[in-house]
């Protein structure tokens, strides 16, 4: 049924991928799994868009089918973290309004106890960096689903190198990425899912609370 929730996402197929959801629910498959099955599906309907088989109003479509589906799914809340030992911020880069992926990361780290900054989509370099003080830990998610994101991307590393800013940023790039991607827009990671960001963000923030020589117990 795996294959089945991918294809009615990328088919846009929202009474198929609920009626699906239903299902795995009812048989108490893991609600991450269930979230990946549908990412995939996504990201696919991305891929489509870049080949030119889709339109922006698939985009569109395939977001407002994930959040019915988020609906019907409880993210896991344990040990959630008492406090943001670092700031965390997620944006769409400018030139993309896909959202789909930047929500469900969100949703889960607000599940986890940690409350992002969340500028939306469609965000410009400057809007992005105009929220980061010099010498501020921040753990920066910048996610694009479309290829024409990566030069945005790559103008806002490029903007906080340029500020003086990036010694203390963390980048980290999401959807539709690669190592490749990561190389070219010169961002220190990449992630595809929403656990891997979450297990990532707990590594950096320990990390950057080592360098300030206050180490997490």
């Amino acid at each position: 049924m795996q294959d089945q929730l991918i294809d009615a996402v990328l088919e846009l197929n929202e009474d198929l991928v609920i009626d699906i959801v239903n299902k795995k629910i009812s048989r108490g498959e893991n609600p991450i799994t269930i979230i990946r099955e549908i990412q995939e599906g996504v990201n696919r309907v991305g891929i489509y868009y870049d080949q030119g088989k889709y339109f922006i109003a698939d985009l569109i479509m395939s977001g407002l089918i994930f959040q019915e589906a988020m609906r019907l799914i409880s993210f896991p809340s344990d040990n959630p973290t008492q406090d943001n030992p670092i700031k965390t911020i997620f944006a769409t880069v400018e030139n993309d309004i896909h959202d789909i992926g930047k929500n469900i990361a969100v949703t889960y780290f607000n599940s986890k106890g940690v409350s992002p900054m969340d500028l939306g989509v469609n965000v410009s370099p400057k809007m992005i960096i105009d929220q980061i003080e010099e010498n501020e830990y921040v753990a920066l998610f910048l996610s694009g689903l479309i290829t024409s994101s990566y030069y945005s991307m790559k103008k806002t590393i490029s903007l906080l190198k340029e500020k003086g800013l990036k010694d203390h940023v963390a980048v980290i790039i999401c959807g539709l990425v690669d190592e490749d991607v990561r190389k070219y827009v010169e961002a220190d990671y990449f992630v595809k899912d929403v656990v891997q960001s979450y297990e990532l963000y707990l590594e950096i923030a320990q990390s950057f609370r080592q360098a300030e020589g206050n180490p997490v117990e």
